[in-house]
């Protein structure tokens, strides 16, 4: 590559930035999405703080209970909370059990009898040592499932407290049976050894697998819009013939520099606005409604927790200054490494209707990469013997841009794997520099069917032979 093929990438990088945000599409996203962004987080706590307002009404009418445990507990106030008032508690029912379930299934069939609006319930101490509670409704009842939940749950609650009384427990055995219980969790090898403390990899918490995720999928957004915008603007002048007159002044690659470059700026730009918006959201909400609502719930996919807000505040406190810039850099070199490769698919088609077959390889190495990244986090949360995958992951060029990043700011990697991640894609990211300098002005200029792989690699192997050629003859 030499110095003059970059020549004038300035003013392209200026005329790509200028027209982009100019367009519609660009800053009409961008002053929706912060409009939302900075309205969400109010109005999720006027709704939760509307429905915190609402008083509750239990829609069950009359409570039967067949108790078989003996404990002698009084359950007239067994429903004493805020909501139950119109509960009618039966503790002294005239049907046995069976003969009140088979009543309720007799109504259930009866489509023209009015739905039952009653629960029962039968408490027994089975032999193996445990209370059991066997809530009954009819199953046409004119009940939902969150009331007949809350229901239930009151009850036990009532009943916990309730049997430690009616058994005349101690204050000395009460404090022991409510001393906190720590677990301890040991890894062991295939023949049955515990592995070294050192060398245990326990699952990740759900702090840091939101974080994990959040970053993997921000960089993901980044690198396929950054892509996207290189390889539309390639093929849009192509098809219109502008770059035909862009090619009298400017060289293949400094046309492509200036493209890259400002596409970055301008997803930079995006991020940074989205970014502030958030901040606003999130301010304003702190103001109008305070720091009640302080735990988002999260569905894993595999169990459910709650993430406390304070806790990933903590983990981000935690970054470095190094590991950030590590961080930046990988970042940096994927968006430049999965733009050139969106650069060469954008050149390898003629018309804007054949751009979605040219990109079909270059979509699907961003869903390798960025699935490789998921798979990890999926590993991180099951726990166990994971440091090889975590590894392969990140020294992995196509998906490194996406791990690395969460990884280290996380401390799941060290700073060496960082680092030789970070040296591993600096290196293919140049080699796809030297290969596109090669190939790019012929494929600039190429009008016809959709390149293969195959046909950009032997244009590159007739490039190099035509140089070769060219510096023999000057000899």
């Amino acid at each position: 590559m030499k110095k003059s093929d970059y020549l004038g990438w300035q003013e392209v990088f200026c005329f790509s930035l200028k027209q982009g945000m100019k367009e519609k599409a660009y800053y009409g996203f961008l002053i929706i999405a912060s409009v939302v962004l900075i309205l969400s987080q109010p109005v999720i706590a006027f709704i939760n703080n509307v429905k915190s307002e609402d008083v509750y009404h239990c829609e069950v009418t009359d409570f039967t209970i067949y108790d078989e445990v003996g404990l002698h507990i009084d359950y007239a106030s067994a429903l004493s909370e805020e909501g139950f008032e119109d509960v009618n508690i039966i503790t002294t029912p005239t049907k046995t059990y069976e003969e009140h379930v088979k009543l309720l299934e007799e109504q259930s069939k009866d489509k023209e009898s009015e739905k039952s609006t009653e629960i029962i319930v039968k408490l027994v101490f089975e032999e193996a040592g445990y209370f059991n509670m066997t809530f009954v409704k009819a199953s046409n009842a004119a009940l939902s499932n969150e009331d007949c939940q809350k229901l239930a749950d009151t009850f036990v609650a009532f009943f916990d407290e309730a049997r430690i009384g009616a058994i005349e427990v101690s204050e000395e055995q009460l404090d022991f049976y409510n001393q906190p219980v720590s677990t301890k969790l040991e890894f062991i090898t295939e023949t049955g050894e515990i592995i070294p403390e050192k060398e245990k990899n326990e699952a990740i918490s759900m702090e840091e697998y939101m974080l994990l995720l959040f970053l993997i999928m921000g960089v993901m957004m980044i690198v396929t819009l950054c892509g996207s915008s290189v390889a539309m603007s390639v093929v849009t002048e192509k098809s219109t013939k502008v770059v035909e007159y862009l090619m009298i002044n400017v060289r293949p690659m400094a046309l492509l520099t200036g493209k890259i470059l400002s596409s970055l700026l301008m997803v930079v730009i995006q991020f940074v606005v989205l970014g502030i918006s958030y901040g606003i959201s999130s301010l304003l909400k702190l103001v109008l409604f305070g720091n009640e609502y302080n735990k988002v719930l999260v569905d894993t996919g595999m169990e459910e927790g709650t993430v406390e807000i304070s806790a990933i505040i903590k983990l981000i406190s935690e970054i470095s200054p190094g590991e950030v810039l590590v961080a930046l850099v990988v970042i940096l070199c994927g968006i430049l490494f999965y733009c050139i490769l969106a650069g060469l698919a954008g050149a390898s088609v003629s018309k804007m209707d054949e751009i979605t077959e040219g990109m079909k390889i270059y979509n699907l190495l961003i869903i390798v990469g960025s699935y490789i990244g998921l798979g990890m986090c999926i590993v991180m949360v099951n726990g166990g013997d994971n440091q090889l995958f975590i590894y392969l992951c990140s020294l992995f060029p196509i998906s490194s841009p996406f791990v690395v990043p969460a990884s280290v700011l996380l401390g799941k990697i060290s700073m060496s794997i960082a680092l030789i991640s970070m040296a591993i894609l600096i290196v293919v990211t140049g080699f796809m520099f030297s290969f596109t300098a090669k190939v790019y002005e012929s494929l600039i200029f190429y009008n016809g069917k959709v390149l293969s792989i195959k046909d950009i690699l032997q244009i590159a192997k007739n490039r190099k032979n035509v140089k070769v050629k060219e510096e023999t003859h000057h000899e």
